[in-house]
């Protein structure tokens, strides 16, 4: 730039003195053997290009003449550096060659930027310089820095926390510097100007509030738990000296709040909440008003938001345990509960916040609900199983009791079976839109289902993808139950093969699992659960399980049926006790001539629902 080039103007001789002549004449001096001196070796940083006066150069006691006898260049003298910035002599007329004297140029004057305290200590802020190795920050509990000095380096930022020493109500002077070093190592030599003094008392904040629970019982009357408050490193602060506590929304039921704030040499607030829950509750009724269920109420109240009832058969609630939540103040129960059995019931009203439910719970009531001996029913049809040929699994639940039978349940080649989860993927793919759900889909599920059309089965999984139905089982957990293949035979057969060899399989159990959740609107979704029971509503392969079942009672099913294989799975809508009724045979070769045993299965179990309502 054309301050650092400001005294490289170089003059030539001309050749026409007899003087010049005669010097130029003469051998040169090499001016290697002059020495530069420089009145100091180090400059401070202005940003500007730093030009060092005064310059002398010296060959023995000669002192040489600028612009005469040499010419002077600068060399990196704007930035920070140590012996980076350098003055180069050029010799001139008698003297040639040239000779470098490096000097450094070292960071100005650093000041804070801003100090502040917090959590018993001082933080400090600067301008960061990308030109430094780092920062140096002395501080001192006196103002000339003659005592109590500690120092901290900092590279890389532009803050610190000095946290160790410095101690609440303490005064503090702290100063700083960037600086350099002659190695370029923190462990050098360090050259930099400290700033101004910056003066600072210590501060402390209000770092955490506890109190001896997190909720407490409505009582009409102002809550206020007592308080520990503390400060940095677990400090017990002193109320009064410290810090201020003031209680608000402390009396109804709903989320109070304390506010703690500091004073003194404390500051900074701090808030607290706790619940108050509502008063405890009480049942009003507690009876077994059908066979296999109870009916209980309760007290009405409105400071909750809603009401938990926990029942089980252990007195202690410490196994078999349920529970059932509500707006409502009476509820009938039947999921979880058996016939015969006696139960612990109690009730509370709660309050919900920050995703928990605050309340406390009744005294608790027992109750014994009526008897409805659903081994009466296994025993009828085991003994019905064992004159008859092959294998047989059945499992039959009542959908309003939750009684439950299983006979044998284990996995067999499921035939059509497999049709059902083929149903509830395809469902699931046209919710998730990954399949449009057109007249060709709605008519390949109706003949799927109500006419068990392997074509359809087969070309919907051409449509989903080869292991999309498998997919589908694995995650909804159906643990019985395999899928391999489609149906042979017909279009997109070799397509469906995921695994060759392996066979389609189910059971008992699953198909009654699916066929509950298509009932009670969980299978993919309500929606889908309601279409796909319609479908299974239409059935017209009825010649097995719905043969017994009188025609005012409605049902829905679906078949499997192959040489060795006679299987049915049917939802039977009896008025006030709807059951399923699923069922799998085995007989190699012969397994058409299982259809009259399953018939007299099916009306076997009608029979019990029917004549033990109550």
């Amino acid at each position: 730039d054309a301050e650092s080039t400001a005294y490289t103007a170089d003059t030539q001789p001309s050749g026409d003195s007899e003087q010049e002549k005669q010097q130029y004449s003469k051998p040169p001096i090499f001016i290697m053997q002059a020495k530069i001196i420089l009145p100091k070796s180090t400059y401070t940083y202005t940003g500007r290009a730093i030009i060092p006066q005064d310059i002398k150069v010296i060959i023995g006691d000669k002192l040489l003449v600028k612009d005469r006898d040499y010419r002077i260049s600068l060399n990196n003298n704007i930035g920070i550096g140590y012996e980076t910035a350098s003055v180069e002599v050029i010799g001139k007329g008698g003297y040639i060659g040239s000779l470098s004297k490096r000097f450094s140029i070292v960071p100005a004057e650093k000041q804070i930027s801003s100090i502040s305290t917090c959590n018993d200590a001082i933080k400090v802020t600067w301008e960061e310089d990308k030109q430094v190795l780092g920062y140096q920050i002395l501080y001192s509990t006196s103002k000339d820095f003659s005592d109590n000095v500690h120092s901290t380096t900092v590279t890389g930022k532009n803050h610190v926390n000095l946290s160790n020493i410095p101690k609440t109500g303490e005064q503090w002077y702290v100063r700083m510097r960037s600086f350099i070093t002659d190695s370029g190592e923190i462990s050098g030599k360090r050259f930099g100007t400290y700033g101004k003094a910056k003066k600072i008392t210590v501060k402390d904040s209000i770092r955490s509030v506890t109190i001896p629970y997190c909720s407490y019982t409505f009582s009409g009357k102002a809550i206020t738990p007592p308080v520990k408050v503390k400060g940095t490193g677990g400090r017990l602060l002193t109320e009064g000296k410290d810090y201020t506590v003031k209680y608000s929304e402390n009396v109804n039921v709903g989320k109070a709040k304390i506010t703690v704030t500091g004073k003194g040499d404390i500051q900074g607030s701090f808030e607290k909440s706790f619940i108050v829950k509502p008063a405890k509750n009480a049942l009003t009724l507690l009876i077994s008003s059908a066979k296999g269920s109870f009916t209980a109420a309760w007290k009405a109240d409105s400071t909750a938001s809603g009401y938990q009832v926990l029942y089980s058969t252990d007195p202690d609630f410490k196994k078999d345990v349920h529970s059932y939540s509500t707006t409502g103040t009476r509820a009938n129960f039947t999921k979880h509960t058996e016939p015969g059995k006696t139960y612990y019931v109690k009730v509370r009203s709660y309050f919900a916040a920050n995703g928990t439910r605050y309340g406390n719970y009744s005294r608790p009531i027992k109750v014994t609900t009526l008897v409805r001996d659903i081994n009466v029913l296994k025993y009828r049809l085991n003994s019905a199983i064992s004159t008859y040929p092959g294998e047989w699994s059945v499992y039959v639940k009542n959908l309003r009791t939750g009684e439950c039978i299983s006979i044998n349940d284990k996995q067999y080649y499921a035939a059509s079976l497999t049709k059902l989860y083929c149903m509830a993927a395809t469902y699931e793919a046209i919710e998730k839109g990954q399949l449009t759900e057109t007249p060709l889909v709605r008519s390949l599920l109706y003949y799927m289902i109500t006419y068990s059309s392997n074509d359809s089965f087969n070309y919907l999984v051409h449509m989903l993808g080869k292991t999309a139905v498998r997919d589908w089982i694995i995650r909804n957990g159906y643990t019985m139950t395999e899928q391999y293949h489609g149906y042979s035979g017909c279009q997109y057969y070799a397509y469906s093969i995921i695994e060759p060899g392996k066979s389609n399989l189910t059971s008992a159990s699953d198909c009654a699992r699916f066929f509950e959740s298509v009932y009670r609107g969980t299978c993919v979704s309500p929606a889908a659960s309601q279409k796909m029971l319609s479908l299974l509503k239409q059935q017209t392969v009825r010649y097995k399980a719905p043969t017994p079942i009188p025609s005012w009672v409605q049902t829905a099913n679906k078949t499997g049926e192959v040489n060795n294989n006679s299987h049915d799975c049917m939802l039977v809508f009896l008025n006030g006790d709807p059951y399923i009724f699923s069922i799998m045979t085995q007989r190699t070769g012969a397994a058409w001539s299982n259809i009259s045993y399953i018939r007299t299965l099916s009306k076997i179990t009608y029979d019990f629902f029917s004549q033990n309502r109550y």
